[in-house]
C-alpha cells in the first residue's frame, strides 16, 4: 500500500473543534493524521508538489488505511478547493461548524489572548468588515499570492483579520459541493462533538472507511481557551499521581471548568445582536444544506 497522499481532510472551520476531532480520530489504529496537525501545503506550499507534501507532513505513515490532515484555512480560502480537487479528487472532506457569533468571538480571543491582536473585539470586527467590503476575499491565484505573502508559517497568523467571514459556512461548503459529490462531504457540529464525542467520531470513522466500533481511549477536549489557569492545570495534571486516578469523564468536566477561569467577559449585547443579524441569512442557507434547524443560533 503506497498512498503518497492523504485520503481525507478536516477542512475547518477555525475554532470549531478541529483540534479535538483530529486528536480523537488519531486514536484509531487504522488512522494516520499529519504531523503537525495543520499543513500549510494547499494554502501556501502548493507549488512544491505532492511529493514534498507527503514527505513533510506524513513521514510517519506506516500503512494505515485512512490518512488525513486538519488545516482549518482549507475551508475558508476560496483558492484551496480547486487545488484539493486537482490533487486528491476522491478525498473525503469533513467540515466542523458552530454558532458563527460565538466562533467569531473565540477566534478573536485566540489571538487577543496571545497578544497577537491589539484591537478590542468591536474594533477588530469593524476592521474585518471594512476588508470584506473592500473586496479582499482571496479569490483565485491572485488571492492565493496575496494570502501567502502575508502568512507567518510558524504561527499561522496573517495581517488579515477573518473573524466575520470565517463564519460564512454555507458559502464555503458550496465551493466544495461544486467540485466534489455530496457523498464525499460530511458536516458535523461542535455542540454534537462536545455532547457525544464517541458517537460523532464513530460516524466520521465510518465515513472515512475504518471500523466505527473502535472505542475512544481519551475523550479529553483539546485546544480549549489558552488561559494561564488552564496551562497551570495541564502542567499539574502531567506530574501529579492524583490526576491519573480521576475518571476520564471527570477530567473533561474539570478541564472545561478551568478553561473558563480568566476568560474575558461576555460579548457586548449590542455587538452580539449585530452579529446575529449579520449571520441570519448565512445560517438559513446552511440550514438548507444540512437539513437542520439552526434557529437557536439566532439568540
Amino acid at each position: 500500500m503506497n498512498l503518497k497522499k492523504p485520503n481525507f481532510l478536516i477542512l475547518g472551520a477555525a475554532k470549531c473543534g478541529t483540534t479535538s476531532l483530529y486528536y480523537y480520530l488519531s486514536q484509531h489504529p487504522d488512522v494516520y493524521m499529519s504531523d503537525p496537525k495543520e499543513p500549510f501545503f494547499f494554502e501556501a506550499e502548493y507549488d512544491k508538489g505532492m511529493e514534498y507534501y507527503w514527505k513533510k507532513y506524513f513521514s510517519g505513515w506506516h500503512g494505515e488505511k485512512a490518512v488525513g490532515e486538519a488545516r482549518h484555512r482549507n475551508l475558508y480560502l476560496p483558492y484551496v478547493a480547486p487545488r484539493i480537487k486537482e490533487s486528491i479528487p476522491d478525498a473525503k472532506l469533513i467540515v466542523v461548524v458552530r454558532n458563527p457569533v460565538d466562533r467569531a468571538y473565540s477566534h478573536w480571543w485566540h489571538w487577543y489572548s496571545r497578544n497577537e491582536e491589539p484591537l478590542s473585539f468591536e474594533d477588530a470586527i469593524y476592521m474585518d468588515l471594512k476588508r470584506i467590503e473592500s473586496g479582499i476575499t482571496f479569490e483565485g491565484e491572485e488571492g492565493a499570492r496575496l494570502w501567502s505573502r502575508n502568512l507567518n508559517p510558524k504561527t499561522g497568523k496573517t495581517k488579515f483579520r477573518t473573524y466575520i467571514d470565517s463564519g460564512y459556512y454555507a458559502q464555503q461548503i458550496k465551493r466544495y459541493l461544486n467540485l466534489f459529490p455530496e457523498s464525499h462531504i460530511k458536516v458535523i457540529f461542535l455542540e454534537d462533538l462536545q455532547h457525544n464525542p464517541q458517537f460523532v467520531v464513530s460516524e466520521v470513522w465510518k465515513f472515512i472507511g475504518v471500523d466505527p466500533e473502535y472505542t475512544l481511549k481519551d475523550l479529553m477536549p483539546q485546544n480549549i481557551s489558552n488561559t494561564k489557569a488552564i496551562e497551570i492545570a495541564k502542567m499539574v495534571a502531567r506530574f501529579t499521581k492524583f490526576y491519573k486516578l480521576v475518571p476520564q469523564k471527570s477530567k473533561r468536566k474539570i478541564l472545561m471548568y478551568l478553561s473558563n477561569i480568566g476568560r474575558r467577559a461576555e460579548m457586548n449585547k449590542i455587538t452580539r445582536l449585530w452579529l446575529i443579524d449579520h449571520y441570519y441569512q448565512h445560517n438559513r442557507e446552511l440550514e438548507k444544506l444540512v437539513n437542520r434547524d439552526l434557529s437557536h443560533w439566532d439568540k
